[in-house]
């Protein structure tokens, strides 16, 4: 859904984070820090010294640490549905996760997963997209994905944030479930000067509402 739109404007690099897609599952634990020097040792490897960085979910809690590790290396700073450091509601998703995928297995937690992700008209207007994200939920390696749930819980930069002295905007879904939206706007109260754009969907905002994505962060690009 971005990748297009993004590479006809700049030069597009894509990240699978250890774990997932096309990385590989090295041990654990992961944390969001390690991850951070991961994607820095990617730009390093792509020759890129500065860039604009956009991170989604897990990847909005890397892409923090990543502006904390070396601030000079971003340019400006998107995050999407993300969050600054622990919280009980996501504590209990987090267990209850884990309950269900050790008394069910890993479909019953891949169906239960999506609850919480995507909007319920999704489920109801775009029946074969929701089988094909599943189908592709399905396939990320189990220890891989297990791991980032352990980063995802351990990421507290709450005391840090406010260093990130770099032109931010945060984004965040109304109907989400799995990051609720008052912790994307922690995130956008910590980070001086950042700006909060709240959209209609759920979690995976990227997807649902992709057109007005696209533009909100291509157009923050565009004069940051």
């Amino acid at each position: 859904m971005q990748a297009t739109a993004f590479a006809e404007r700049y030069r597009l690099v894509l990240i699978d984070n250890r774990g997932v897609g096309k990385s590989s599952t090295p041990a654990g634990p992961y944390t969001t820090k390690q991850m951070a020097a991961d994607t820095l040792a990617v730009m390093d490897a792509e020759g890129i010294e500065r860039a604009r960085v956009l991170g989604v979910s897990l990847g909005g809690a890397i892409a923090q640490e990543l502006v904390l590790a070396a601030p000079e290396r971003v340019r400006s700073l998107a995050l999407g549905s993300t969050w600054a450091g622990p919280s009980v509601w996501r504590s209990r998703l987090r267990a209850l996760q884990l309950d269900i995928l050790n008394s069910q297995g890993v479909e019953a937690l891949v169906r239960f997963r999506a609850l919480f992700i995507f909007s319920p008209s999704l489920f109801q207007d775009s029946p074969g997209l929701m089988d094909v994200i599943e189908k592709t939920m399905a396939e990320t390696p189990l220890e891989g994905y297990l791991r980032q749930l352990d980063a995802a819980e351990a990421h507290d930069v709450r005391a840090r944030l406010g260093a990130a002295d770099v032109p931010t905007l945060v984004l965040t879904g109304k109907r989400d479930i799995l990051v609720p939206p008052e912790l994307s706007a922690e995130v956008a109260s910590l980070i001086p000067g950042a700006r909060l754009e709240v959209f209609e969907s759920a979690h995976a905002i990227q997807l649902e509402e992709a057109e007005r994505f696209n533009e909100t962060v291509l157009g923050f690009f565009a004069t940051h």
